[in-house]
């Protein structure tokens, strides 16, 4: 059941990034979007704010799952 919340996170998030500029800058300018306190980490509630802002409002169970899969060492911070 995982997976398939996490598969969809993801599906979501690059639907967003391909209606964006291409090439990876698309990337690093929806990390720059989501930071909103500018101090190149993302924790959880910028994530999700920030998402919902753009328009991928996620599910709570769609952002656990896509945090679950990013975030490597289990701290809930994002670095640049």
């Amino acid at each position: 059941m995982a997976a398939a919340r996490t598969a969809v996170a993801w599906r979501r998030l690059l639907a967003f990034l391909r209606a964006g500029p291409e090439g990876s800058g698309a990337v690093e300018g929806l990390f720059d979007a989501l930071d909103g306190n500018g101090d190149r980490t993302l924790d959880v509630r910028e994530l999700a704010d920030g998402l919902r802002a753009l328009g991928v409002p996620l599910l709570v169970e769609e952002l656990d799952a896509f945090v679950a899969d990013m975030d490597v060492n289990h701290n809930g911070i994002f670095l640049k």
